[in-house]
Protein backbone atom coordinates (compact mmCIF):
# COMPACT_ATOMS: atom_id res chain seq x y z
CA UNK A 1 0.00 0.00 0.00
CA UNK A 2 1.32 3.10 -1.03
CA UNK A 3 1.06 6.08 1.41
CA UNK A 4 1.57 10.34 0.48
CA UNK A 5 1.34 13.10 2.64
CA UNK A 6 -0.47 16.13 2.08
CA UNK A 7 -1.77 19.70 3.22
CA UNK A 8 -4.81 20.11 2.35
CA UNK A 9 -7.70 22.49 2.67
CA UNK A 10 -10.26 22.98 5.31
CA UNK A 11 -12.99 21.71 2.50
CA UNK A 12 -11.17 18.45 2.11
CA UNK A 13 -10.86 18.00 5.77
CA UNK A 14 -14.23 18.17 6.24
CA UNK A 15 -15.23 15.08 3.92
CA UNK A 16 -13.46 13.45 6.77
CA UNK A 17 -14.21 15.03 10.16
CA UNK A 18 -15.25 12.13 11.57
CA UNK A 19 -11.44 11.89 11.98
CA UNK A 20 -11.08 15.08 14.59
CA UNK A 21 -12.11 15.69 18.28
CA UNK A 22 -15.56 17.30 18.39
CA UNK A 23 -14.55 20.95 19.08
CA UNK A 24 -12.09 20.77 16.33
CA UNK A 25 -15.13 19.89 14.24
CA UNK A 26 -17.05 23.29 15.44
CA UNK A 27 -14.40 25.72 13.92
CA UNK A 28 -12.45 23.71 11.28
CA UNK A 29 -11.61 27.24 9.59
CA UNK A 30 -9.07 28.00 12.83
CA UNK A 31 -6.71 25.18 11.71
CA UNK A 32 -4.21 23.34 9.25
CA UNK A 33 -4.45 19.97 7.39
CA UNK A 34 -2.36 16.92 7.17
CA UNK A 35 -3.10 14.49 5.68
CA UNK A 36 -2.09 10.45 4.97
CA UNK A 37 -3.86 9.71 1.59
CA UNK A 38 -3.63 5.50 0.48
CA UNK A 39 -3.87 4.84 -3.47
CA UNK A 40 -5.21 2.72 -4.83
CA UNK A 41 -8.00 2.16 -2.00
CA UNK A 42 -10.95 2.79 -4.42
CA UNK A 43 -12.04 5.47 -1.86
CA UNK A 44 -13.72 8.69 -2.82
CA UNK A 45 -12.58 11.04 -0.52
CA UNK A 46 -10.12 12.69 -3.19
CA UNK A 47 -10.79 10.94 -5.94
CA UNK A 48 -11.63 7.64 -7.12
CA UNK A 49 -8.53 5.60 -6.51
CA UNK A 50 -7.49 7.33 -3.37
CA UNK A 51 -9.16 7.81 -0.09
CA UNK A 52 -7.69 10.11 3.61
CA UNK A 53 -6.84 7.51 6.11
CA UNK A 54 -5.28 9.35 8.25
CA UNK A 55 -5.24 13.44 9.66
CA UNK A 56 -3.63 15.82 11.89
CA UNK A 57 -5.39 19.12 12.77
CA UNK A 58 -2.95 21.68 13.96
CA UNK A 59 -3.26 25.15 15.31
CA UNK A 60 -0.77 27.29 13.38
CA UNK A 61 0.16 29.62 16.63
CA UNK A 62 3.33 31.18 15.49
CA UNK A 63 5.30 30.58 18.64
CA UNK A 64 3.99 27.86 19.83
CA UNK A 65 1.81 25.51 17.42
CA UNK A 66 -0.17 23.00 18.61
CA UNK A 67 -1.62 19.31 17.22
CA UNK A 68 -5.23 18.86 18.43
CA UNK A 69 -6.62 16.55 16.62
CA UNK A 70 -5.19 13.31 14.67
CA UNK A 71 -7.06 10.35 13.84
CA UNK A 72 -6.61 7.27 11.64
CA UNK A 73 -8.40 4.82 9.62
CA UNK A 74 -9.53 1.72 11.99
CA UNK A 75 -8.80 -0.51 8.92
CA UNK A 76 -5.39 0.95 8.83
CA UNK A 77 -4.51 1.38 12.23
CA UNK A 78 -1.29 0.32 13.72
CA UNK A 79 0.76 0.29 9.93
CA UNK A 80 3.08 3.28 11.46
CA UNK A 81 0.43 6.24 9.78
CA UNK A 82 0.22 7.62 12.55
CA UNK A 83 4.19 8.40 13.24
CA UNK A 84 3.95 8.94 9.60
CA UNK A 85 2.11 11.64 9.81
CA UNK A 86 3.25 13.76 13.12
CA UNK A 87 6.72 13.02 11.24
CA UNK A 88 5.56 15.09 8.30
CA UNK A 89 3.45 17.36 10.04
CA UNK A 90 6.32 18.32 11.85
CA UNK A 91 7.98 18.88 8.75
CA UNK A 92 5.55 21.47 7.38
CA UNK A 93 5.54 23.36 10.71
CA UNK A 94 9.11 24.14 10.84
CA UNK A 95 8.75 25.53 7.29
CA UNK A 96 7.24 28.55 8.51
CA UNK A 97 10.17 29.93 11.02
CA UNK A 98 13.01 31.54 9.85
CA UNK A 99 16.50 30.69 11.35
CA UNK A 100 16.24 33.42 14.54
CA UNK A 101 12.80 31.86 15.46
CA UNK A 102 14.05 28.38 15.63
CA UNK A 103 16.99 28.71 18.07
CA UNK A 104 13.89 30.36 20.46
CA UNK A 105 12.95 28.32 23.00
CA UNK A 106 9.59 27.33 21.26
CA UNK A 107 7.76 23.81 21.53
CA UNK A 108 5.41 22.25 19.56
CA UNK A 109 2.40 20.58 21.90
CA UNK A 110 -0.26 18.12 21.38
CA UNK A 111 -2.96 16.54 23.10
CA UNK A 112 -4.06 13.31 22.98
CA UNK A 113 -7.63 12.38 24.55
CA UNK A 114 -8.97 9.10 24.90
CA UNK A 115 -10.83 6.67 27.46
CA UNK A 116 -10.05 6.48 30.70
CA UNK A 117 -8.28 2.94 30.76
CA UNK A 118 -8.06 2.55 27.05
CA UNK A 119 -4.72 2.41 25.11
CA UNK A 120 -2.76 5.81 24.01
CA UNK A 121 -2.14 4.62 20.29
CA UNK A 122 -1.56 8.10 18.96
CA UNK A 123 0.69 8.95 22.31
CA UNK A 124 3.15 6.33 20.89
CA UNK A 125 3.63 8.16 17.72
CA UNK A 126 3.87 11.06 19.43
CA UNK A 127 6.79 9.87 21.46
CA UNK A 128 8.04 7.59 17.78
CA UNK A 129 8.65 11.57 16.73
CA UNK A 130 10.02 12.73 19.78
CA UNK A 131 7.32 14.05 22.47
CA UNK A 132 7.99 13.63 25.80
CA UNK A 133 4.14 13.17 27.72
CA UNK A 134 4.62 16.70 30.40
CA UNK A 135 1.78 16.04 32.07
CA UNK A 136 -0.98 13.27 32.79
CA UNK A 137 -4.80 13.59 34.12
CA UNK A 138 -7.81 12.98 33.44
CA UNK A 139 -11.06 14.97 32.28
CA UNK A 140 -14.02 14.85 35.13
CA UNK A 141 -17.61 16.24 34.20
CA UNK A 142 -20.14 17.61 36.23
CA UNK A 143 -23.40 18.85 36.24
CA UNK A 144 -23.83 22.67 37.62
CA UNK A 145 -26.96 21.53 39.36
CA UNK A 146 -24.22 19.31 41.59
CA UNK A 147 -21.80 22.28 41.91
CA UNK A 148 -23.93 23.53 45.47
CA UNK A 149 -22.99 20.58 47.11
CA UNK A 150 -19.52 21.16 47.03
CA UNK A 151 -19.01 22.59 50.43
CA UNK A 152 -15.84 23.90 50.45
CA UNK A 153 -16.21 25.83 47.07
CA UNK A 154 -19.25 27.44 48.80
CA UNK A 155 -18.21 28.10 52.05
CA UNK A 156 -18.08 31.52 53.97
CA UNK A 157 -14.42 31.85 54.05
CA UNK A 158 -14.25 31.18 50.10
CA UNK A 159 -17.21 33.25 49.00
CA UNK A 160 -16.10 35.84 50.63
CA UNK A 161 -12.48 35.59 49.07
CA UNK A 162 -13.60 35.52 45.79
CA UNK A 163 -16.41 38.11 45.48
CA UNK A 164 -13.92 41.00 46.98
CA UNK A 165 -13.92 44.07 45.01
CA UNK A 166 -11.86 47.12 44.30
CA UNK A 167 -8.11 46.87 45.84
CA UNK A 168 -8.78 43.05 47.30
CA UNK A 169 -10.29 41.56 44.55
CA UNK A 170 -7.52 38.85 43.55
CA UNK A 171 -9.70 36.70 41.36
CA UNK A 172 -10.89 37.95 37.97
CA UNK A 173 -12.82 36.43 34.84
CA UNK A 174 -11.35 37.11 31.82
CA UNK A 175 -13.85 39.69 30.68
CA UNK A 176 -12.82 42.09 34.10
CA UNK A 177 -9.21 41.54 33.74
CA UNK A 178 -6.52 44.17 31.96
CA UNK A 179 -6.00 43.17 28.45
CA UNK A 180 -2.35 44.12 29.21
CA UNK A 181 -1.90 41.87 32.51
CA UNK A 182 -3.49 39.07 30.20
CA UNK A 183 -0.82 39.35 26.92
CA UNK A 184 1.91 39.76 29.60
CA UNK A 185 0.75 35.88 31.41
CA UNK A 186 0.24 34.53 27.52
CA UNK A 187 3.82 35.53 26.93
CA UNK A 188 5.48 33.98 30.19
CA UNK A 189 3.29 30.50 29.53
CA UNK A 190 4.92 30.39 25.90
CA UNK A 191 8.21 31.01 27.05
CA UNK A 192 8.51 29.64 29.93
CA UNK A 193 6.31 26.61 30.36
CA UNK A 194 5.63 25.16 26.54
CA UNK A 195 2.07 25.81 26.93
CA UNK A 196 -0.04 27.54 24.20
CA UNK A 197 -0.88 31.22 24.34
CA UNK A 198 -4.64 32.50 25.74
CA UNK A 199 -6.42 33.84 22.96
CA UNK A 200 -9.97 35.39 23.90
CA UNK A 201 -11.64 34.72 21.53
CA UNK A 202 -11.34 31.19 21.76
CA UNK A 203 -12.21 31.36 25.28
CA UNK A 204 -15.42 31.81 27.80
CA UNK A 205 -14.92 35.17 29.17
CA UNK A 206 -17.38 34.48 31.76
CA UNK A 207 -15.60 31.22 33.40
CA UNK A 208 -12.38 31.84 32.75
CA UNK A 209 -10.40 32.98 36.27
CA UNK A 210 -7.03 34.51 36.91
CA UNK A 211 -5.41 34.55 40.46
CA UNK A 212 -3.48 38.06 40.55
CA UNK A 213 -1.14 38.73 42.69
CA UNK A 214 1.38 42.16 43.02
CA UNK A 215 -0.75 43.29 39.43
CA UNK A 216 0.57 39.81 37.71
CA UNK A 217 -1.57 36.88 37.02
CA UNK A 218 0.50 33.97 38.96
CA UNK A 219 -2.91 30.96 38.43
CA UNK A 220 -5.68 30.29 35.72
CA UNK A 221 -7.94 28.14 34.81
CA UNK A 222 -9.21 28.26 31.26
CA UNK A 223 -12.66 27.57 29.65
CA UNK A 224 -13.40 26.95 25.84
CA UNK A 225 -17.03 28.95 25.21
CA UNK A 226 -20.11 26.61 25.98
CA UNK A 227 -21.32 24.79 23.04
CA UNK A 228 -24.31 22.35 23.15
CA UNK A 229 -24.65 22.42 27.30
CA UNK A 230 -20.62 21.55 27.76
CA UNK A 231 -18.32 23.86 28.62
CA UNK A 232 -14.38 22.37 28.82
CA UNK A 233 -11.90 23.36 30.18
CA UNK A 234 -8.42 23.81 28.65
CA UNK A 235 -6.08 24.05 31.44
CA UNK A 236 -4.92 24.80 35.50
CA UNK A 237 -2.12 26.25 35.81
CA UNK A 238 -0.70 28.15 38.43
CA UNK A 239 3.28 29.40 38.74
CA UNK A 240 4.23 27.49 42.21
CA UNK A 241 6.74 29.91 43.04
CA UNK A 242 3.88 32.73 42.92
CA UNK A 243 1.17 30.45 44.57
CA UNK A 244 -0.54 27.50 46.14
CA UNK A 245 -2.85 24.75 46.03
CA UNK A 246 -5.10 27.55 48.39
CA UNK A 247 -5.36 29.64 44.58
CA UNK A 248 -6.42 26.65 42.65
CA UNK A 249 -9.07 25.73 45.32
CA UNK A 250 -10.37 29.69 44.86
CA UNK A 251 -10.44 29.80 41.17
CA UNK A 252 -12.49 26.04 40.89
CA UNK A 253 -14.83 28.48 43.62
CA UNK A 254 -14.78 31.29 41.22
CA UNK A 255 -15.74 28.95 37.85
CA UNK A 256 -18.20 27.42 39.90
CA UNK A 257 -19.87 30.20 40.92
CA UNK A 258 -20.11 31.97 37.58
CA UNK A 259 -21.08 29.00 36.24
CA UNK A 260 -24.66 28.48 38.28
CA UNK A 261 -25.27 32.32 38.03
CA UNK A 262 -25.12 32.21 34.09
CA UNK A 263 -25.47 28.93 32.81
CA UNK A 264 -28.31 25.97 33.15
CA UNK A 265 -28.96 23.53 36.10
CA UNK A 266 -28.60 20.64 33.14
CA UNK A 267 -25.34 22.31 31.60
CA UNK A 268 -21.95 20.83 32.73
CA UNK A 269 -18.82 21.61 33.49
CA UNK A 270 -15.40 19.67 32.45
CA UNK A 271 -12.61 19.87 33.93
CA UNK A 272 -8.75 18.97 33.66
CA UNK A 273 -6.38 18.67 36.26
CA UNK A 274 -2.68 16.73 36.03
CA UNK A 275 -2.57 13.23 38.19
CA UNK A 276 -0.44 14.83 40.85
CA UNK A 277 -2.81 16.50 42.50
CA UNK A 278 -6.05 14.90 40.59
CA UNK A 279 -7.75 12.57 43.10
CA UNK A 280 -7.35 14.63 46.53
CA UNK A 281 -8.64 17.72 44.98
CA UNK A 282 -11.42 16.50 42.83
CA UNK A 283 -12.49 14.62 45.96
CA UNK A 284 -12.81 17.70 48.18
CA UNK A 285 -13.84 20.09 45.55
CA UNK A 286 -16.26 18.32 43.19
CA UNK A 287 -17.45 14.92 44.55
CA UNK A 288 -19.74 14.51 42.52
CA UNK A 289 -17.53 14.58 39.65
CA UNK A 290 -17.04 11.58 37.04
CA UNK A 291 -14.35 10.64 35.17
CA UNK A 292 -14.56 11.44 31.32
CA UNK A 293 -12.05 10.95 29.95
CA UNK A 294 -8.34 10.81 30.44
CA UNK A 295 -6.21 12.87 28.31
CA UNK A 296 -2.30 13.52 28.23
CA UNK A 297 -0.08 16.49 26.98
CA UNK A 298 2.96 15.87 24.79
CA UNK A 299 5.49 18.33 24.19
CA UNK A 300 8.21 18.55 21.52
CA UNK A 301 10.79 21.59 22.04
CA UNK A 302 11.91 22.67 18.84
CA UNK A 303 15.73 22.57 19.43
CA UNK A 304 14.84 18.82 20.42
CA UNK A 305 12.84 18.20 16.88
CA UNK A 306 15.92 19.96 14.89
CA UNK A 307 18.59 17.57 16.50
CA UNK A 308 16.08 14.60 15.53
CA UNK A 309 15.94 15.78 12.31
CA UNK A 310 19.11 16.45 11.22
CA UNK A 311 20.01 13.43 10.56
CA UNK A 312 23.42 14.97 8.42
CA UNK A 313 25.30 15.08 12.44
CA UNK A 314 24.97 10.65 11.88
CA UNK A 315 25.74 10.01 8.83
CA UNK A 316 29.24 7.80 8.59
CA UNK A 317 29.58 9.55 5.12
CA UNK A 318 30.25 13.05 6.53
CA UNK A 319 33.58 12.80 5.50
CA UNK A 320 32.83 12.88 2.01
CA UNK A 321 30.32 15.21 1.05
CA UNK A 322 31.45 17.83 -0.92
CA UNK A 323 30.02 21.40 -0.89
CA UNK A 324 28.53 20.96 -3.89
CA UNK A 325 26.15 18.85 -2.49
CA UNK A 326 25.03 20.93 0.32
CA UNK A 327 22.22 21.97 -1.59
CA UNK A 328 19.71 20.13 -2.88
CA UNK A 329 19.21 23.03 -5.65
CA UNK A 330 15.76 22.51 -7.17
CA UNK A 331 13.35 23.64 -3.27
CA UNK A 332 12.01 26.81 -2.81
CA UNK A 333 14.76 27.26 0.45
CA UNK A 334 17.66 26.80 -1.85
CA UNK A 335 19.59 29.69 -3.21
CA UNK A 336 22.49 30.38 -6.00
CA UNK A 337 25.10 30.26 -3.08
CA UNK A 338 25.15 26.66 -1.63
CA UNK A 339 25.72 27.44 2.08
CA UNK A 340 23.08 29.54 1.69
CA UNK A 341 19.93 26.85 1.75
CA UNK A 342 17.14 28.57 4.43
CA UNK A 343 16.33 24.76 5.81
CA UNK A 344 20.33 23.43 5.47
CA UNK A 345 20.22 21.97 8.90
CA UNK A 346 17.38 20.13 8.86
CA UNK A 347 17.96 18.68 5.15
CA UNK A 348 18.11 14.43 5.80
CA UNK A 349 21.55 12.78 5.20
CA UNK A 350 20.34 11.51 1.59
CA UNK A 351 20.06 14.85 -0.05
CA UNK A 352 23.10 15.66 1.79
CA UNK A 353 24.85 13.52 -0.33
CA UNK A 354 23.97 14.78 -3.58
CA UNK A 355 20.05 12.71 -3.59
CA UNK A 356 16.98 15.10 -4.50
CA UNK A 357 14.74 16.55 -1.58
CA UNK A 358 10.98 15.03 -1.90
CA UNK A 359 10.33 17.01 2.05
CA UNK A 360 10.84 20.07 0.78
CA UNK A 361 9.82 20.83 -2.85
Amino acid sequence: MDIRHEVISVNLARAVSDFLLPYVRDDMEAYDYYAAIAEGTGGDEVDGSESIVGLVAVNPMAVGPEIVSIGVSSEYEGLGIATELINFTLGRILENYDEEELDLPNSISAWVVGEPDGKDYAGSAFKANGFEAQDIGNFYEIEVSKLSESRLLRSEKVMKKITASGAEKEFMSLKNTPKGMVNEFSNRLLRDGGYAGIYRERLDEDLTFFAVKDNAICACILFEPISDGVAVNSLVYMDEKLTDRQEIIYLFAACADAAMNRLSASDRLVFWIGEERTKKLIEELLPSARVRSRGTRYVLPFETLMRIRAERFESTGMSIVENASLSCGSCRHCTEAVLSCAIYARKPSGVLNGGDCPDHT
